[in-house]
């Protein structure tokens, strides 16, 4: 698999699914999890951001292409 990220990249998002809190979200804003993947409520600092639901893949993947159906 090619990855075109650092060497020392931290995903925050793996960050976060791993159980540690990153200052944006908590692990209270999970509003769904199941074996594949994630929703979590997206934080509202965004500008022009009313609130939104993120869904992660539970696994790693450095782009959507590389999620399988």
């Amino acid at each position: 698999m090619s990855t075109h990220q650092p060497a020392s990249y931290i995903c925050p998002f793996c960050s976060f699914l791993s159980g540690k809190e990153n200052g944006f979200n908590r692990k209270e804003d999970t509003v769904y999890q199941n074996d594949f993947a994630t929703a979590l409520i997206a934080p509202e600092w965004w500008v022009n951001n009313p609130g939104s639901v993120l869904i992660l893949p539970n696994e790693h993947r450095e782009d959507i292409y590389e999620i399988e159906n």
